[in-house]
């Protein structure tokens, strides 16, 4: 590529890295308006040359700035033409929502390894075969899918098999809450279209003997045989297949407590720590004297060398080539492959166009075959990273002379770099920072280079030819692996391992701090831009001001998880659900949420005992001990009628349960007021028709208040036109999962709540609904609000 073309690329990153804004055209217009982009951007390729050519030459007048300009516009137009030709052809399709959850025969090929426990199996594949009124596209793969399969007895699902499913299905969509995991954009970077369950199935055929999902299945088995005899096979396995559906939650927070949770994902340091050894050991091997013995190679030097260099950096290659399929060829590793191959063409290619060049043209590569690679965390950290090795490499070079001392010196300052140069994309996806990882990476990525890597290879192949060869290593690598968590399981526990950030600002301060220190400036204007950055950093903090007072309805699906903050302290009215598969909204979502804002839980009520509601309880209470708990099932700790007390500046009331009768968990329900400033919020939990009519009964127009949660998630037994006319809410929102089962909110229910006017919000659409009273008056911030959200955020109408 010529150096003239940098702007175009430049700006051809730009233009690809807009897709969050590009619309999700039908493939006709998108094939249309892709065209008509890429006609603009090659007429501004040539149009700057023609008017430098009739304009400026004459005039003697330089049209550099011009001609870049119009390459850069170019560029940017190019890669938005890329953007919606892909999502067009890729994402136009929708499920009519009259096949939502109906149970329909499929034809699944199995993609990925089957991740199974005692209650379900998990299966990844291509939607090959579906009824003719789904329209689905016609390509290779033409939907990717996930499915759940939960029975008692099930039969073993192969990688590589084709199975018939009876299944029922809806669109891909998740819980959406800012800050936290997004579940939707994971779903999409993978291109998972559907997501659904199982309920029978028949398997129509077996893999291929030697494609590279039988080799795969066949080494997890023989794995999976030695499982319970090996302590640390979760990482075996990781390391081999790049699979970690065995790592323990233990083995995981030690990992990421000591800033080694990368070394168990199968991503560029790997294939690069495997094709940099398979490089070291050729160019010992396949020596210049050894070519020189054809004739032909003897009379030619020059080409002698320049075939060395293609023998060992295609070996090289074939070997990371060969990793990436045993680990199934995961987006992370098609990424390092491509970057492998950039530098390697730049290197045999002798361009010399200079480390950054090289780095923009690798990212241009990445984005092109895969536009929607900027959705992966992983993708960010490898492209800082690579950024971070170009800076140190320009900072600090390393000489074959130098003593073994000023290499370790130099390779040190370099780890403690890169920590401090991905402290930003650390905090915005992993919410801390562990400060011990330049020492763990010093020490053990040698070993895993030099003996685990190699070891695990070694076993993976033996496992198809050599079973007790393989046996025989992985007891040898579960044995280093027990020798080496003894210590990293104590560094982990000190409370020193591991920072917890979760606001990312802090990391981009202290980024820009040390890459002030590092710039070519004088010292006097460092020193001065470090005093503004002090500067800005303490207007922030002091501007930093939580909302005086806030009512946040989190997304946690078919449930309810409501924060009440107030002055920086929090209360919890309902904790989300609770599945036996191990899930709980309380772990994932609403202890997020109060560490991401920095909220103190102080008191906490669960409405009734149904798991939707109580589920995340258990959590909240061992990541906040102090905290206070009402419910309405403990005599000790219940929540009673007439019980109120005073919060900060807020006035709690208990409305419910009402004394007399009994009339079920959701009617018995603690119904909680909120008063701050004059202005009520009810939150009623699972009351039905009874309970609400009671309510009406006994407070009448009391019963006044400005917010309202919608009973019971909206369903067809709630919201009664008395009670709601006895409320009178000015704003609504409904707790439920999108495209549930239950068919909430009931579609009787949403006429009510609009032939009254109230403003409505739904978390199953919206999101997180966050209702904030400032100035007097209520702002409400949607998660996912119906303009300007990202396509991969959207969903399609029920």
């Amino acid at each position: 590529m010529k150096l003239t073309y940098f702007p175009w690329v430049v700006g051809t990153i730009g233009g690809l890295l807009s897709s969050p804004l590009m619309p999700v055209l039908s493939p006709l217009w998108g094939i249309t308006v892709a065209l008509l982009l890429a006609t603009v951007c090659v007429a501004l390729q040539k149009l700057p040359h023609i008017i430098s050519k009739l304009v400026f030459a004459p005039l003697n007048l330089q049209s550099f700035y011009i001609i870049d300009g119009c390459k850069l516009l170019g560029g940017v137009l190019c890669g938005m033409s890329w953007v919606i030709f892909n999502l067009s052809m890729q994402f136009s399709w929708q499920l009519d929502h009259t096949h939502w959850r109906e149970p329909t025969r499929i034809h699944l090929q199995v993609e990925s390894l089957a991740e199974s426990d005692d209650l379900r199996t998990r299966l990844d594949g291509c939607l090959t075969q579906a009824p003719t009124s789904w329209q689905i596209p016609n390509r290779a793969c033409p939907l990717k899918v996930r499915v759940y399969w939960y029975a008692d007895e099930r039969p073993k699902v192969r990688a590589g098999e084709t199975w018939s499913f009876v299944a029922r299905l809806k669109p891909s969509a998740a819980t959406l809450n800012p800050g936290l995991f997004d579940y939707q954009k994971y779903l999409a970077r993978h291109r998972i279209r559907l997501l659904g369950s199982v309920t029978e199935g028949k398997k129509l055929s077996s893999a291929r003997a030697l494609s590279v999902a039988a080799m795969r299945q066949h080494a997890f088995e023989a794995l999976e045989q030695e499982r319970d005899e090996l302590g640390y096979a979760g990482l075996i396995l990781a390391l081999g297949l790049g699979e970690r559906q065995w790592l323990t939650t233990e083995q995981w927070d030690t990992l990421r407590r000591t800033g080694l949770s990368h070394v168990v994902a199968i991503s560029g340091l790997h294939l690069s720590l495997v094709f940099t050894f398979c490089i070291l050991l050729l160019k010992r091997c396949v020596s210049v004297r050894w070519l020189s013995k054809w004739s032909y190679f003897h009379r030619h030097s020059e080409l002698l060398n320049r075939v060395r260099k293609i023998l060992i950096f295609a070996s090289g290659f074939a070997l990371a080539f060969f990793y990436a399929a045993l680990a199934g060829f995961p987006i992370t590793t098609l990424r390092a492959l491509i970057l492998i191959l950039v530098v390697g063409f730049a290197m045999l290619s002798r361009e010399h166009s200079g480390m950054l060049k090289i780095w923009f043209y690798a990212v241009l590569l990445i984005l092109w075959l895969d536009p929607l690679a900027y959705l992966d965390t992983g993708f960010w950290l490898s492209i800082c990273a690579v950024l971070s090795i170009f800076v140190w490499h320009w900072r600090e070079r390393v000489a074959s002379s130098q003593n073994l001392v000023r290499k370790w010196q130099i390779l040190w300052r370099f780890e403690v770099m890169l920590l401090i140069m991905l402290l930003p994309v650390s905090i915005l996806f992993f919410q801390g920072i562990a400060w011990l990882a330049p020492v763990t990476n010093v020490l053990l990525i040698p070993v895993f280079t030099a003996l685990l890597i190699p070891i695990t290879l070694i076993s993976i192949v033996a496992s198809w030819f050599w079973p007790q060869l393989a046996n025989t290593l992985w007891w040898l690598l579960d044995k280093v692996y027990q020798a080496m968590f003894s210590v990293l399981d104590r560094v982990a526990a000190a409370e020193f391992a591991w920072f917890e950030v979760w606001d990312p600002f802090w990391g981009w301060w202290l980024f820009a701090s040390v890459l002030c220190c590092y710039l070519p400036f004088r010292f006097k204007y460092k020193v001065a831009v470090f005093v503004t950055l002090v500067i800005f950093a303490a207007l922030y903090a002091l501007n930093k001001s939580s909302s005086a007072f806030a009512i946040h309805v989190l997304d946690v699906g078919q449930g309810n998880a409501i924060v009440i903050e107030q002055g920086g302290r929090s209360a919890v009215i309902d904790t989300g659900p609770a599945y036996h598969t191990g899930y709980s909204a309380g772990a994932s979502t609403v202890i997020p949420f109060l560490k991401r804002r920095g909220l103190i839980l102080d008191w906490g009520v669960v409405s009734h005992q149904h798991l939707d509601h109580s589920g995340g309880q258990a959590a909240l209470q061992e990541a906040f001990p102090n905290a206070l708990w009402l419910d309405n099932n403990n005599a000790a700790q219940g929540c009673y009628f007439g019980q109120h007390w005073r919060w900060q500046e807020v006035t709690v009331r208990v409305l419910a349960p009402l004394p007399g009768p009994r009339f079920g968990q959701n009617n018995d329900s603690c119904v909680i007021s909120v008063e701050y400033q004059n202005q009520r919020v009810l939150l009623p939990g699972d009351s039905g028709y009874i309970n609400e009519l009671r309510l009406y009964g006994r407070y009448q127009d009391m019963l006044k208040h400005d917010i309202l949660l919608v009973s019971h998630h909206g369903s067809k037994r709630s919201s009664q036109p008395e009670f709601l006319d006895a409320v009178a809410p000015d704003i609504a929102v409904v707790s439920r999962g999108f495209a549930n089962q239950f068919g909430m909110p009931n579609q009787e229910v949403l006429a009510r709540y609009a032939n009254r006017n109230i403003d409505f919000y739904d978390t199953g659409r919206h999101g997180q609904v966050s209702l904030l009273f400032k100035e007097n008056e209520w702002q409400v911030r949607l998660a996912r609000p119906l303009e300007n959200t990202p396509w991969f955020h959207q969903l399609p109408a029920e």
